[in-house]
């Protein structure tokens, strides 16, 4: 493991916990947490790697319900752009909202799966990211999969007007509450790619610092439905609803959201 910290840059990083499968590191100085998973192989297309039942569905209700909302913070922040990149899109259920509502839209995703169900939807979809400056590139829940090496080297070679970038957070209800296999199950570890990062505010706009980037807003969400909880969090057990609708208030409540939203700009030269 690197002596300094991927996010910050500055901060030594200590062991914080692991298990046979992954170990995961803490910077003292930013809190940015790294993990180092055992070796994995999967020729697999990684959308196949996930559960593609109850996991996937509670997925999807969660996207649905949080894209109207960036939608409108990103038409407040750039009233007159019109056209919309998600990197890392996935199944494109974020994409089907921005389209329905009216934006000029892009996915790029590395599966061939995620880009050919995206085409046969109407979306257009392509594996490499043009080279042309976009007005408007999201990253949601993606870049926590990037490698440590090349977390701050990839996000500096994204042009774009403004960006929105979700990640998951280590301050959140979820990742407080986890032990042994739920944080396997957050890490993601034995996909390919896993989950390399948790962040924090603080780290979270080191590295877009880092990357030639000024954070100009920053939100959070929950990051999980109350009737659905169970499945996001990859449980072993039921929950009710009613254990769900606690814990969303208790997030709330307690500012222990599980995602973070950044909106920003490219630094001024």
């Amino acid at each position: 493991m690197n002596a300094s910290c991927c996010a910050c840059s500055a901060g030594p990083v200590v062991e914080e916990f692991a298990t046979p499968r992954v170990t995961v590191f803490v910077c003292r100085a930013c809190g940015h947490r790294t993990a180092r998973h055992a070796a994995t192989e999967s020729n697999a297309d990684y959308h196949q790697q996930y559960d593609q039942g109850a996991f996937l569905d509670a997925l999807r209700v969660t996207r649905e319900r949080q894209a109207p909302r960036i939608l409108t913070w990103i038409r407040a922040a750039a009233p007159d752009a019109t056209r919309l990149l998600d990197y890392g899109c996935g199944r494109g259920w974020f994409l089907d909202v921005a389209k329905a509502a009216g934006w000029n839209v892009l996915g790029v995703d590395t599966s061939p799966m995620a880009v050919e169900l995206l085409r046969q939807r109407g979306i257009p979809a392509t594996r490499e990211l043009p080279a042309s400056k976009y007005e408007v590139i999201t990253l949601l829940d993606v870049i926590e999969h990037f490698r440590p090496d090349d977390l701050v080297p990839r996000l500096s070679a994204l042009k774009a007007d403004l960006m929105i970038i979700k990640v998951p957070t280590s301050s959140g209800l979820l990742y407080r509450l986890a032990r042994g296999h739920a944080l396997e199950q957050l890490y993601q570890v034995g996909t390919e790619p896993p989950h390399h990062h948790y962040f924090n505010q603080r780290s979270l706009r080191h590295v877009l610092s880092r990357a030639g980037m000024q954070v100009i807003g920053v939100d959070r969400d929950r990051d999980f439905e109350p009737s659905t909880l169970a499945a996001r969090a990859g449980l072993r057990f039921p929950l009710t609803s009613l254990a769900g609708a606690v814990a969303a208030a208790a997030a709330r409540v307690l500012r222990m959201e599980d995602s973070i939203i950044a909106l920003a700009r490219p630094t001024a030269a």
